[in-house]
């Protein structure tokens, strides 16, 4: 299965920039572009990719599978928020243009992302802004929302590539 990889998810794996024996956590991986590339720089590491939709996990599992038969790449079909956590401590947790922690409240999903998060490991969070002011919202929501749950972010803007790096808090 052959996919043109989008700019805005090589930039992501590029920042997100994977070391051989991580252990990550996919929020959302869609049709599972990202995590292949993940995946290909893992040695000994591991990546989990969760997703609410049966459609994005067949989709992952099916372009990934050459990692999940050597088990590194498992992918479960389930929301952020009943995560069990199987997998991790987590040293890097990501998303790609998922709304989910700036559209309503997510104290819940925020309490599990911190709870599967190892201490000094960091929550990437990448978007592709569909025009400047919806970028600024994006931006000005993230900040309090990350801020709120005691999370330290860093933020990148690249045209309109918007990226959040926020370390675990405690």
């Amino acid at each position: 299965m052959t996919t043109t990889v989008p700019e805005r998810v090589r930039w992501a794996v590029e920042m997100l920039a994977p070391l051989p024996s991580d252990r990550l956590l996919e929020i959302g991986p869609g049709p599972g572009v990202a995590a292949r590339l993940v995946a290909d720089e893992l040695v000994d590491g591991c990546l989990v990719a969760i997703d609410r939709s049966e459609v994005a996990v067949r989709r992952t599992t099916e372009r990934n599978e050459r990692h999940v038969a050597a088990g590194k790449v498992i992918v479960r079909h389930c929301p952020l928020e009943r995560f069990d956590g199987s997998g991790g401590p987590f040293d890097k947790i990501y998303a790609i243009n998922v709304n989910l922690l700036w559209v309503r409240d997510a104290k819940d999903e925020l309490r599990r992302i911190t709870t599967v998060l190892k201490p000094g490991g960091a929550l990437y969070l990448f978007f592709e802004a569909p025009a400047p002011e919806k970028g600024n919202e994006i931006a000005r929501r993230l900040r309090a929302v990350l801020s709120d749950a005691g999370f330290e972010p860093e933020e990148t803007n690249i045209g309109a590539f918007l990226a959040f790096i926020a370390r675990r808090p405690g």
